[in-house]
């Protein structure tokens, strides 16, 4: 049996409390609840940003050094949306990111 990767703990316990819920809020209404990704951005998409992402991952703040302050300061946080969030988590994790298809059978960006 294969067990999943996702932490068993709670989002308060892997630090997305009260504390989160009033940051994320601040971040969605700062950028204006638009997906502020790289690609999106590139591309010239508007697209609806439901989530909030940290642009360096806790990951790799946690092996820069950085502090819990640093990590979660505004500045390192974008909204996004979720296809975005998980694209983005995959390509930070070193997985093969699957391109989604379209109706009319071409990749979709």
């Amino acid at each position: 049996m294969s067990r999943s990767k996702w932490s068993t703990e709670s989002r308060h316990a892997r630090g997305y409390g009260a504390e989160w819920d009033k940051l994320r809020l601040l971040v969605l209404e700062r950028d204006g609840h638009l997906c502020q990704c790289q690609h999106c951005k590139a591309e010239g998409r508007v697209t609806l940003a439901t989530e909030v992402d940290h642009v360096v991952s806790r990951a790799r703040a946690t092996a820069l050094g950085w502090s819990k302050a640093r990590t979660e300061d505004p500045s390192n946080l974008q909204a996004i949306n979720s296809d975005c969030h998980v694209r983005k988590t995959q390509e930070e994790q070193g997985k093969t990111v699957k391109p989604k298809i379209g109706l009319d059978g071409w990749a979709i960006v």
